[in-house]
């Protein structure tokens, strides 16, 4: 598995959810340089419950929303 960049990345997932691991040079606006895209999907809670097939692997993880986020609207993730 290759490590692409945020902007790959972006291109892949689209409008959806990204599991990620092995992440880069992340910012305070929440881009990086590269990471390892491990699965993807418009539903958040598939994308999350994918992270046990990888947790023998990857150790540092991070779940990304690539849409527009509504004004109204707020996502916390404790995890």
């Amino acid at each position: 598995m290759e490590k692409l960049t945020y902007e790959e990345i972006q291109k892949k997932v689209g409008n959806g959810w990204a599991l990620l691991a092995n992440i880069e040079n992340k910012d305070n606006s929440g881009h990086f340089s590269h990471a390892l895209l491990l699965y993807f999907g418009k539903n958040k809670k598939n994308v999350i419950n994918q992270i046990d097939k990888f947790k023998p692997k990857y150790k540092d993880f991070g779940f990304f929303y690539f849409g527009i986020v509504p004004e109204d609207q707020i996502y916390i993730m404790n995890l």
